[in-house]
């Protein structure tokens, strides 16, 4: 008998979509939440203005867009098409090439640890 992982039986991209994502988040994911997060970020990480940035498990841009407000360049990366085909919009494509100053991974090393010890 073969078990089921959780992201194996819990279909995450067929559940999600927008409107389900801002129900559940907006209220615990605040202005204030979002602002104090980046601030860390910006300081953390010693960030500038002009410094392109990688935003591993961007979701919606919720940290990326804030960092782009503060004049970084922001490419966004996301196992989940939902958000990805949310943002392309807005964000356009992405210049083969790029490289980038910091990368913010914000948990992602518990969804692809491979990526989070390189």
């Amino acid at each position: 008998m073969s078990q089921e992982t959780p992201s194996e039986a819990f279909d995450v991209e067929g559940t999600f979509e927008p409107s389900d994502y801002h129900y559940f988040y907006d209220p615990v994911l605040t202005e204030e939440r979002s602002e104090r997060e980046v601030g860390q970020i910006w300081q953390l990480l010693r960030m500038q203005p002009g410094m392109t940035v990688l935003d591993v498990t961007c979701g919606y841009g919720r940290i990326a867009n804030r960092l782009a407000a503060r004049g970084c360049l922001v490419s966004g990366l996301d196992s989940k098409e939902a958000p990805l085909l949310w943002l392309v919009g807005a964000c356009g494509s992405w210049p083969p090439g790029r490289r980038f100053h910091p990368v913010s991974t914000r948990g992602s090393h518990r969804l692809h640890p491979r990526l989070a010890c390189r």
